[in-house]
This record gives structure tokens, C-alpha cells and sequence, in this order.
């Protein structure tokens, strides 16, 4: 939070990509996830949205894998937040949609 809130956002993604590393490294997917997440919200808040929703496609396949159903709503509403600032409602719509509907099975 420290580097969110000072806006030190290579500091943010530098961490979080040597987390994602050692993260893979070591085969541990249900970590691998929410860092791909938080290194898309750096992307996203830097305006790089392309690559953003690039690691949140990356990021949703392995929430369902490890079935962590509150990260994968996470990473769905992290999308559609994208999505919509990107001017791609239907899909922002969709995305939105299938959070909540996973929310609801929690």
C-alpha cells in the first residue's frame, strides 16, 4: 500500500513481478494469481489497459483452477472496470454479470 498510495508504481510492479517469479518458480498457482491481478491494476492505473487485461485473462483460468471463488469474482470485476473504461460495454456487462453470478454461488 505504501508504494499505491506515494504512487510508486515501478516500485509496486517490480515487486509484484519478482513475487510472480518466485511464484512460479515454486509452482504455487494459488499465488500466482492475485499477483497477476495486482501487477493489471498497476497496469491499468499507468494506462497501459492492453496489458492489463492481458494479465487478468491470465489471472481468471487459474483462480478457477485453484478454486478461489472470491478471486475469481475479484479478477472478473477488475475486468469489467477495464473493460467498461476501455468503451467495451457489452463485454464490461458480461463480465460483471459472471462476477456477480459467482459471488452469489459463495
Amino acid at each position: 500500500l505504501h508504494q499505491i498510495s506515494r504512487g510508486f508504481w515501478r516500485d509496486h510492479i517490480h515487486w509484484h513481478e519478482g513475487g510472480l517469479a518466485l511464484s512460479r518458480d515454486q509452482g504455487r498457482r494459488r499465488a500466482e494469481a492475485p499477483r497477476l491481478n495486482n501487477i493489471g491494476w498497476a497496469y491499468r492505473a499507468t494506462g497501459r489497459p492492453a496489458e492489463a487485461l492481458a494479465l487478468y485473462e491470465e489471472a481468471l483460468p487459474i483462480m478457477r483452477e485453484v478454486i478461489d471463488r472470491a478471486g475469481e469474482a475479484a479478477t472478473l470485476a477488475n475486468m469489467a472496470v477495464l473493460l467498461a473504461q476501455m468503451e467495451r460495454a457489452p463485454q464490461a456487462i458480461a463480465r460483471l454479470i459472471e462476477g456477480t453470478a459467482v459471488m452469489r454461488d459463495t
